[in-house]
């Protein structure tokens, strides 16, 4: 564990000292989609987490000192379960942030403050943490794979998916609240229960648990000069 905890420090030290343009634009990426709109909240919640982790992949397979990660005392499954460990810390506190956004109701027309007070703060934050989550198990193992340059357009297409969901998730939403004030009196009342989401994110977890076993074993078939 001392050696993945290392290997975690090497990612922060680049990220800090090699790639501050990654962390600022990531920081302002979320502050501006937190402010802009309700649409955006959940949009922030996975771009920032995979900024940063993709930033330091980019980085690392452009300098070729991925291959320096061979050379350590350390095993590749350690190397991969340091970027799980990591994506986990980005999600959790980026799906903190974005969870007391949400609680402060900045830019948030009545509606859509209804709808959070409907599904509940717990809610909302697995909701955030969850999408993260699953949108890091999928696309490691797919760098891992075939590299970071080689995934810039298929990362493009995913972006635009991201946002069209994402817009007619809330619209769709927010429309389901245009209804008789005698209706939405008694849904505004509802209140989704936190196991409901506490579920669902087990379900995520075991996913992002098998996606490190596939990235585990990708990494184990790489060959060392790439």
């Amino acid at each position: 564990m001392n050696h993945v905890i290392l290997l975690m420090k090497k990612e922060w030290m680049y990220l800090f000292k090699c790639l501050k343009s990654t962390w600022i634009i990531s920081l302002l990426f979320m502050t501006i989609f937190c402010v802009l709109s309700p649409q955006m909240y959940l949009i922030a919640s996975i771009i920032v987490p995979y900024f940063l982790i993709y930033g330091v992949m980019a980085h690392e397979e452009n300098s070729h000192s991925n291959a320096l990660n061979y050379t350590l005392p350390v095993s590749r499954k350690e190397v991969v379960l340091s970027k799980y460990l990591l994506g986990l810390i980005y999600s959790l506190v980026v799906g903190v942030v974005v969870t007391i956004v949400v609680n402060l109701g900045i830019n948030m027309q009545k509606s859509y403050i209804e709808v959070f007070q409907t599904i509940g703060k717990m809610n909302v934050f697995i909701t955030l943490v969850g999408s993260s989550l699953l949108y890091i198990a999928l696309i490691i193992p797919i760098i891992l794979k075939f590299g970071c340059i080689k995934m810039r357009m298929v990362m493009l297409l995913i972006y635009a998916l991201l946002f069209g969901v994402s817009s007619v998730a809330m619209n769709i939403i927010k429309e389901a609240m245009n209804i008789p004030i005698e209706m939405k009196d008694t849904l505004t009342t509802i209140k989704i229960s936190p196991s409901v989401g506490i579920g669902i994110l087990g379900i995520i977890l075991i996913g992002y648990v098998v996606s490190y076993f596939i990235s585990r074993r990708i990494m184990e078939t790489k060959q060392i000069v790439e």
